[in-house]
Protein backbone atom coordinates (compact mmCIF):
# COMPACT_ATOMS: atom_id res chain seq x y z
CA UNK A 1 0.00 0.00 0.00
CA UNK A 2 1.60 3.31 -1.14
CA UNK A 3 -0.36 5.21 0.67
CA UNK A 4 -0.02 3.92 3.96
CA UNK A 5 3.45 3.49 6.33
CA UNK A 6 3.22 -0.07 7.41
CA UNK A 7 5.60 -0.07 10.26
CA UNK A 8 4.30 -3.37 12.08
CA UNK A 9 6.17 -6.31 10.85
CA UNK A 10 3.27 -8.70 12.84
CA UNK A 11 -0.15 -8.27 13.99
CA UNK A 12 -1.36 -10.20 16.99
CA UNK A 13 -5.11 -9.63 17.85
CA UNK A 14 -6.53 -11.31 20.74
CA UNK A 15 -10.31 -12.06 20.93
CA UNK A 16 -12.95 -12.72 23.46
CA UNK A 17 -10.85 -10.81 26.15
CA UNK A 18 -12.60 -9.43 29.52
CA UNK A 19 -13.00 -5.54 29.24
CA UNK A 20 -11.84 -4.85 32.44
CA UNK A 21 -9.03 -7.37 31.53
CA UNK A 22 -8.37 -5.79 28.06
CA UNK A 23 -8.05 -2.24 29.85
CA UNK A 24 -5.90 -3.33 32.91
CA UNK A 25 -3.60 -5.00 29.92
CA UNK A 26 -3.21 -1.88 27.83
CA UNK A 27 -2.23 0.34 30.87
CA UNK A 28 0.15 -2.34 31.83
CA UNK A 29 1.84 -2.26 28.22
CA UNK A 30 0.74 -5.73 27.24
CA UNK A 31 -1.27 -4.95 24.66
CA UNK A 32 -1.11 -1.89 22.31
CA UNK A 33 -4.43 -0.91 21.48
CA UNK A 34 -7.69 -1.93 21.89
CA UNK A 35 -9.11 -2.64 17.67
CA UNK A 36 -12.82 -1.92 19.04
CA UNK A 37 -12.47 1.39 19.41
CA UNK A 38 -15.10 2.07 21.68
CA UNK A 39 -13.01 3.69 24.84
CA UNK A 40 -11.85 2.26 28.20
CA UNK A 41 -14.19 1.25 30.99
CA UNK A 42 -15.31 3.03 34.49
CA UNK A 43 -12.60 1.83 36.40
CA UNK A 44 -9.87 2.74 33.63
CA UNK A 45 -11.10 5.85 33.16
CA UNK A 46 -10.94 6.95 36.58
CA UNK A 47 -7.19 5.92 36.66
CA UNK A 48 -6.80 7.74 33.23
CA UNK A 49 -8.75 10.95 33.83
CA UNK A 50 -6.81 11.24 37.74
CA UNK A 51 -3.39 10.56 36.50
CA UNK A 52 -1.24 13.35 34.18
CA UNK A 53 1.22 10.48 32.87
CA UNK A 54 -1.82 8.31 31.57
CA UNK A 55 -3.40 11.14 30.32
CA UNK A 56 -0.28 11.71 27.67
CA UNK A 57 -1.26 8.66 26.34
CA UNK A 58 -4.72 8.94 26.21
CA UNK A 59 -7.26 10.72 23.43
CA UNK A 60 -11.02 11.84 24.11
CA UNK A 61 -12.24 11.23 20.56
CA UNK A 62 -15.56 12.08 18.97
CA UNK A 63 -16.64 8.51 18.25
CA UNK A 64 -19.00 8.95 15.16
CA UNK A 65 -21.26 6.51 16.80
CA UNK A 66 -24.66 6.58 18.84
CA UNK A 67 -25.43 4.42 21.30
CA UNK A 68 -29.28 3.38 21.17
CA UNK A 69 -31.97 1.68 22.69
CA UNK A 70 -33.72 -0.37 19.95
CA UNK A 71 -37.25 -0.87 20.44
CA UNK A 72 -38.85 -3.71 18.76
CA UNK A 73 -42.43 -3.40 16.65
CA UNK A 74 -43.44 -6.65 16.45
CA UNK A 75 -43.53 -7.62 20.34
CA UNK A 76 -46.50 -6.97 22.18
CA UNK A 77 -47.57 -4.46 23.32
CA UNK A 78 -45.04 -2.09 21.11
CA UNK A 79 -46.42 -2.71 18.22
CA UNK A 80 -48.68 0.24 19.59
CA UNK A 81 -46.55 3.43 19.00
CA UNK A 82 -47.61 5.29 22.18
CA UNK A 83 -46.26 2.55 24.34
CA UNK A 84 -43.08 3.08 22.07
CA UNK A 85 -43.27 6.18 22.57
CA UNK A 86 -43.61 6.25 26.39
CA UNK A 87 -40.17 4.45 26.91
CA UNK A 88 -38.98 6.90 24.97
CA UNK A 89 -40.80 9.40 27.45
CA UNK A 90 -40.06 7.67 30.35
CA UNK A 91 -35.74 7.07 30.10
CA UNK A 92 -33.53 9.16 31.99
CA UNK A 93 -31.15 10.55 30.15
CA UNK A 94 -28.67 11.71 32.47
CA UNK A 95 -28.43 8.16 33.79
CA UNK A 96 -28.06 6.78 30.79
CA UNK A 97 -25.43 9.06 29.67
CA UNK A 98 -23.59 8.51 33.15
CA UNK A 99 -23.76 4.91 32.46
CA UNK A 100 -21.51 5.30 29.07
CA UNK A 101 -19.22 7.69 31.09
CA UNK A 102 -20.40 10.51 30.98
CA UNK A 103 -19.80 13.63 28.78
CA UNK A 104 -16.67 13.27 28.41
CA UNK A 105 -16.04 9.71 27.94
CA UNK A 106 -19.34 8.90 27.11
CA UNK A 107 -20.58 11.79 24.73
CA UNK A 108 -23.44 14.01 24.60
CA UNK A 109 -27.26 13.50 25.36
CA UNK A 110 -28.76 12.19 22.31
CA UNK A 111 -32.71 12.97 20.40
CA UNK A 112 -32.01 11.84 16.77
CA UNK A 113 -30.34 9.01 15.13
CA UNK A 114 -28.29 11.14 12.96
CA UNK A 115 -25.02 12.20 14.39
CA UNK A 116 -24.53 16.24 14.68
CA UNK A 117 -22.56 17.47 11.39
CA UNK A 118 -24.40 14.85 8.81
CA UNK A 119 -25.62 16.42 6.02
CA UNK A 120 -29.06 17.14 6.79
CA UNK A 121 -29.13 16.49 10.25
CA UNK A 122 -31.32 19.19 12.53
CA UNK A 123 -31.52 18.96 16.18
CA UNK A 124 -35.02 18.19 17.28
CA UNK A 125 -36.38 16.64 20.66
CA UNK A 126 -39.28 14.99 20.42
CA UNK A 127 -39.84 13.45 23.65
CA UNK A 128 -38.44 16.05 26.12
CA UNK A 129 -34.88 14.52 26.21
CA UNK A 130 -33.03 17.70 27.03
CA UNK A 131 -35.88 20.01 28.79
CA UNK A 132 -36.54 16.88 31.04
CA UNK A 133 -33.12 14.64 31.15
CA UNK A 134 -34.56 13.07 33.84
CA UNK A 135 -37.34 11.64 32.04
CA UNK A 136 -40.55 12.95 31.60
CA UNK A 137 -42.76 10.96 33.59
CA UNK A 138 -46.15 12.62 33.00
CA UNK A 139 -45.84 12.39 29.03
CA UNK A 140 -44.89 8.78 29.35
CA UNK A 141 -48.37 8.11 32.11
CA UNK A 142 -50.23 9.83 28.69
CA UNK A 143 -48.94 7.63 26.03
CA UNK A 144 -49.06 4.51 28.11
CA UNK A 145 -52.87 5.59 28.67
CA UNK A 146 -53.57 5.96 24.76
CA UNK A 147 -51.92 2.45 24.57
CA UNK A 148 -54.10 1.42 27.13
CA UNK A 149 -51.88 -0.07 29.21
CA UNK A 150 -52.36 2.61 31.90
CA UNK A 151 -50.52 0.94 34.33
CA UNK A 152 -47.52 -0.10 32.73
CA UNK A 153 -46.35 -3.42 31.28
CA UNK A 154 -43.31 -6.27 31.35
CA UNK A 155 -41.15 -6.72 28.22
CA UNK A 156 -37.96 -8.82 27.88
CA UNK A 157 -34.89 -6.27 27.51
CA UNK A 158 -31.82 -7.50 25.82
CA UNK A 159 -27.83 -6.09 25.71
CA UNK A 160 -24.17 -7.40 25.73
CA UNK A 161 -23.42 -8.93 29.48
CA UNK A 162 -19.52 -8.44 28.53
CA UNK A 163 -19.11 -5.09 27.81
CA UNK A 164 -19.64 -3.07 31.12
CA UNK A 165 -21.22 0.04 29.78
CA UNK A 166 -24.24 -1.12 27.90
CA UNK A 167 -24.86 -3.37 31.10
CA UNK A 168 -24.98 0.00 33.48
CA UNK A 169 -26.85 1.67 30.49
CA UNK A 170 -29.79 -0.77 30.73
CA UNK A 171 -29.80 -1.12 34.39
CA UNK A 172 -30.32 2.79 34.14
CA UNK A 173 -33.25 2.08 31.67
CA UNK A 174 -34.67 -0.60 33.80
CA UNK A 175 -34.68 1.58 37.04
CA UNK A 176 -36.38 4.58 35.05
CA UNK A 177 -38.91 2.67 32.71
CA UNK A 178 -40.17 1.13 36.62
CA UNK A 179 -41.02 4.76 37.13
CA UNK A 180 -43.97 5.11 35.12
CA UNK A 181 -45.15 0.81 35.77
CA UNK A 182 -43.09 -0.90 32.89
CA UNK A 183 -41.15 -3.14 33.89
CA UNK A 184 -38.18 -4.69 32.17
CA UNK A 185 -36.66 -8.19 31.98
CA UNK A 186 -33.18 -8.35 31.27
CA UNK A 187 -31.48 -11.31 29.67
CA UNK A 188 -27.25 -10.74 28.83
CA UNK A 189 -25.94 -12.25 25.73
CA UNK A 190 -22.11 -12.28 24.59
CA UNK A 191 -21.46 -9.74 21.93
CA UNK A 192 -19.94 -12.53 19.43
CA UNK A 193 -23.21 -13.54 18.79
CA UNK A 194 -25.13 -10.98 19.93
CA UNK A 195 -26.46 -9.75 16.37
CA UNK A 196 -26.26 -13.51 14.82
CA UNK A 197 -28.17 -14.91 17.08
CA UNK A 198 -29.95 -12.94 19.52
CA UNK A 199 -30.75 -9.40 19.02
CA UNK A 200 -30.02 -9.70 15.70
CA UNK A 201 -32.57 -13.11 14.46
CA UNK A 202 -36.17 -11.91 14.71
CA UNK A 203 -37.58 -14.94 14.85
CA UNK A 204 -35.35 -15.37 18.34
CA UNK A 205 -36.85 -11.76 19.63
CA UNK A 206 -40.34 -12.48 19.09
CA UNK A 207 -40.08 -16.15 20.99
CA UNK A 208 -38.25 -14.59 24.22
CA UNK A 209 -40.09 -11.53 24.25
CA UNK A 210 -37.12 -9.05 23.21
CA UNK A 211 -38.92 -5.65 22.91
CA UNK A 212 -36.30 -3.62 24.51
CA UNK A 213 -32.42 -4.38 22.96
CA UNK A 214 -29.55 -2.38 23.79
CA UNK A 215 -26.79 -1.54 20.98
CA UNK A 216 -25.43 1.15 18.63
CA UNK A 217 -24.47 2.26 15.63
CA UNK A 218 -21.49 3.42 13.63
CA UNK A 219 -22.02 4.18 9.95
CA UNK A 220 -19.63 2.74 7.02
CA UNK A 221 -19.76 6.49 5.72
CA UNK A 222 -21.33 9.82 7.96
CA UNK A 223 -24.44 10.76 5.69
CA UNK A 224 -27.97 10.10 6.00
CA UNK A 225 -27.73 6.91 4.22
CA UNK A 226 -24.84 5.38 6.06
CA UNK A 227 -26.16 5.81 9.26
CA UNK A 228 -29.85 5.34 8.71
CA UNK A 229 -30.23 2.86 5.92
CA UNK A 230 -29.29 -0.41 7.76
CA UNK A 231 -31.36 0.88 11.14
CA UNK A 232 -34.74 1.78 9.99
CA UNK A 233 -35.70 1.44 6.23
CA UNK A 234 -38.17 -2.12 5.48
CA UNK A 235 -36.01 -3.81 3.03
CA UNK A 236 -33.24 -4.29 5.35
CA UNK A 237 -35.09 -6.44 7.80
CA UNK A 238 -33.46 -10.20 7.41
CA UNK A 239 -33.87 -13.55 9.34
CA UNK A 240 -30.23 -13.49 10.78
CA UNK A 241 -27.99 -10.45 11.25
CA UNK A 242 -30.69 -7.99 11.38
CA UNK A 243 -29.81 -4.72 11.96
CA UNK A 244 -33.55 -2.99 11.43
CA UNK A 245 -33.77 -4.03 15.27
CA UNK A 246 -36.88 -2.36 15.31
CA UNK A 247 -38.42 -3.86 12.46
CA UNK A 248 -39.40 -0.83 11.06
CA UNK A 249 -41.04 -1.13 8.22
CA UNK A 250 -43.28 2.24 7.57
CA UNK A 251 -44.01 2.77 4.23
CA UNK A 252 -43.69 6.65 4.85
CA UNK A 253 -40.00 6.13 5.62
CA UNK A 254 -39.45 3.65 2.91
CA UNK A 255 -40.58 6.51 -0.03
CA UNK A 256 -38.22 8.79 1.68
CA UNK A 257 -35.14 6.57 1.02
CA UNK A 258 -36.65 5.99 -2.71
CA UNK A 259 -36.19 9.88 -3.02
CA UNK A 260 -32.99 10.40 -2.47
CA UNK A 261 -31.98 8.23 -5.19
CA UNK A 262 -33.95 10.12 -7.71
CA UNK A 263 -31.20 11.97 -10.45
CA UNK A 264 -30.66 15.47 -10.25
CA UNK A 265 -30.72 16.04 -6.29
CA UNK A 266 -28.21 18.12 -5.03
CA UNK A 267 -26.44 17.90 -1.77
CA UNK A 268 -28.51 19.37 0.48
CA UNK A 269 -31.39 18.51 -1.21
CA UNK A 270 -30.70 14.67 -1.07
CA UNK A 271 -29.74 16.15 3.04
CA UNK A 272 -33.35 17.17 3.13
CA UNK A 273 -34.94 14.48 2.90
CA UNK A 274 -32.60 12.43 5.66
CA UNK A 275 -33.76 15.15 7.71
CA UNK A 276 -37.12 13.59 7.08
CA UNK A 277 -36.10 10.08 7.61
CA UNK A 278 -35.02 10.96 10.94
CA UNK A 279 -37.88 12.82 12.21
CA UNK A 280 -40.49 10.03 11.07
CA UNK A 281 -38.33 7.55 12.40
CA UNK A 282 -38.44 9.44 15.89
CA UNK A 283 -41.54 9.47 15.52
CA UNK A 284 -42.60 5.96 14.92
CA UNK A 285 -40.09 5.64 18.39
CA UNK A 286 -38.43 2.40 17.38
CA UNK A 287 -34.74 4.24 18.66
CA UNK A 288 -34.43 5.51 21.47
CA UNK A 289 -30.78 7.67 21.21
CA UNK A 290 -28.64 7.26 24.43
CA UNK A 291 -25.44 9.59 23.70
CA UNK A 292 -23.29 10.59 20.37
CA UNK A 293 -20.67 9.16 21.75
CA UNK A 294 -17.29 10.04 22.99
CA UNK A 295 -14.67 7.01 23.07
CA UNK A 296 -11.51 7.81 26.01
CA UNK A 297 -8.93 5.91 24.17
CA UNK A 298 -5.80 4.70 25.44
CA UNK A 299 -2.81 3.53 23.74
CA UNK A 300 0.56 1.84 24.90
CA UNK A 301 3.16 4.73 24.84
CA UNK A 302 5.29 2.40 22.93
CA UNK A 303 2.60 3.08 20.21
CA UNK A 304 3.78 5.23 17.15
CA UNK A 305 2.16 7.29 14.37
CA UNK A 306 -0.85 6.92 16.40
CA UNK A 307 -3.59 9.51 15.14
CA UNK A 308 -7.76 9.44 15.52
CA UNK A 309 -9.08 8.27 12.05
CA UNK A 310 -11.94 11.25 12.23
CA UNK A 311 -14.80 9.32 9.63
CA UNK A 312 -14.49 6.38 12.56
CA UNK A 313 -13.91 7.82 15.57
CA UNK A 314 -10.84 5.33 16.44
CA UNK A 315 -7.39 5.02 15.24
CA UNK A 316 -5.90 4.41 12.37
CA UNK A 317 -4.91 1.04 12.74
CA UNK A 318 -3.32 0.65 8.92
CA UNK A 319 -0.31 2.83 10.14
CA UNK A 320 0.45 2.28 13.70
CA UNK A 321 3.95 1.24 14.42
CA UNK A 322 5.59 0.08 18.05
CA UNK A 323 9.02 1.38 19.28
CA UNK A 324 11.66 -0.92 19.87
Amino acid sequence: DTEAKQLASKIIVNLNMNAQDLDNRLIAGDVDIDAQGIGVQASARAKILSSPTLKNDADAVPGNRAWFTYINTKVAPLNNVNCRQAIEYAANKTDLQTAWGGPFAGGQIATTIMLPGMNGYSSFDLYNAKTDPTGDLTAAKAALAKCGQPNGFTVGASYRSDRPAETAAIQALQAAEARVGIKLQLHGYPSGSYYSTFAGAPNYVHQHNLGILQGGWSPDWPDGYGMMDELVAGNTIVSTGNTNIGELNDPKVNSLFQQTTKSGLSTAQVGAIYGQIDKQAMSDAVILPNVYATNLLYRNPAATNVYAFAPYGEYNYAVIGVSS
